[in-house]
């Protein structure tokens, strides 16, 4: 704190300085100023000092107050449908529109540099394209002849690099695909029949991307991790599969997803695998659920967010390692989260609404009364 008056000593010794009667160190001293620091304890109250036998007492009383808290920037991705779908998302409670009609934002990024990249889809020409946009502009567009394409994830490097995860679609295959600034990079099909990629992170020079793929030795999809275009874990236990997020962890890889539990009956449960392992098998018997996103909070905990089913209803639920939270109502599910100073923020759906949750409470909600919003991929800055 900075102290203006007449008649200091021009060293930091010759000035006493006290806030209610604690002392203060200084940091520099002249004729004219003094620069405190504020010292602990209960400080509101008269400021004085004394210089050799000569003192003086503010008018005013001296209040310490409370650093303001930083808050954090939420963007959250998504779609309004009145009719057709359109791309959207919102940076808080700010709400703003990529493309009208026709179209749908699915992953989110916001680089070091504040600048906003949305990944998804439009269509031009009656072909469905996959679109990335950077700051509300179209940056690329993944057209591929007549042949659709879709992103469903975005990663950006330090360096500007736009990783894009999705699918190809030719005579009718889909074919999971990585692009690097517009360019394929990989296309992940051992079969040559249906493979979709859904989440995208990229580790230094390693690409990792999690998914599902047809295998027509068993007649299902099964949910995949690839590494750089090649398959480095097959998941589930050669039931129907998909991965949907990915995360690293202490050099591990942690994926959420859904997996087929009981063919007879037809329900799935909410998948978390380690590696090539499953960690948590996580629903109530007989009733459906799915982790859509992962994360890991600071002390550790394994976050995995989606819905869970009961009596057929859908509520948006996260897991605590394998501790259900229930934090939506009945119609409810959660499509993506992101931790950020062990805060949770998850975003999704409920009724009508595109909502954002921050831990179990509702921090924003963007309803339509006739028609339907909602968040599909959040990053908060």
């Amino acid at each position: 704190m900075t102290i203006t008056g007449k008649n200091f000593a021009t060293t930091t010794s010759g000035n006493v300085v006290q806030f209610n009667g604690v002392n203060a160190s200084l940091n520099s001293a002249t004729a004219n100023q003094l620069v405190a620091v504020v010292p602990t304890g209960d400080v509101d109250g008269k400021i004085k000092v004394t210089v050799g036998t000569e003192m003086a007492t503010s008018t005013q009383d001296f209040t310490l107050k409370e650093p303001e808290e930083q808050l954090a920037d939420v963007y959250a991705a998504g779609y309004y449908y009145n009719g057709s779908f359109s791309a959207m998302y919102w940076k808080n409670d700010v709400e703003i529109v990529l493309e009208e009609g026709e179209s749908s934002a699915e992953s989110i990024y916001v680089s070091n540099e504040d600048d906003v990249y949305v990944g998804g889809h439009r269509y031009l020409n009656g072909v469905k394209t996959g679109t990335v946009w950077k700051n509300n502009e179209i940056y690329l567009s993944l057209s591929n002849e007549q042949n659709e394409t879709n992103i469903t994830s975005i990663y950006v490097k330090s360096d500007g690099t736009l990783y894009s995860a999705g699918t190809i679609r030719i005579d009718g295959i889909r074919t999971a695909t990585v692009w690097e600034d517009g360019e394929v990079l990989y296309s992940m099909n051992e079969f040559g029949d249906n493979s979709q990629a859904e989440s995208i992170v990229v580790d230094g020079t390693d690409v990792l991307v999690g998914g599902r793929e047809f295998d027509p030795n068993w007649g299902v999809y099964l949910a995949r991790i690839w590494k750089n275009g090649q398959v480095i874990h097959q998941l589930g236990d050669f039931s129907e599969s998909r991965v949907w997020d990915l995360c690293l962890h202490n050099d591990e890889i942690l994926a959420s997803g859904e997996e087929t539990i009981d063919d007879e009956d037809d329900y799935k449960g909410a998948m978390v695998w380690k590696n090539s392992g499953t960690l948590y098998t996580l629903n109530k018997a007989k009733e459906n659920a799915v982790g859509f996103a992962i994360g890991v909070t600071l002390d550790g905990a394994i976050i995995t967010a989606g819905y869970e089913k009961e009596n057929n209803s859908r509520f948006a639920t996260y897991w605590n390692n394998s501790n259900a939270i229930t934090i939506g109502s009945e119609g409810s599910q959660i499509m993506d989260l992101f931790i950020k100073n062990n805060d949770k923020y998850f975003g999704g759906v409920q009724g009508n609404a595109a909502i954002v949750w921050k831990n179990e409470g509702v921090l924003f909600s963007f309803a339509a009364e006739n028609w339907e919003k909602r968040v599909n991929s959040i990053f908060v800055k």
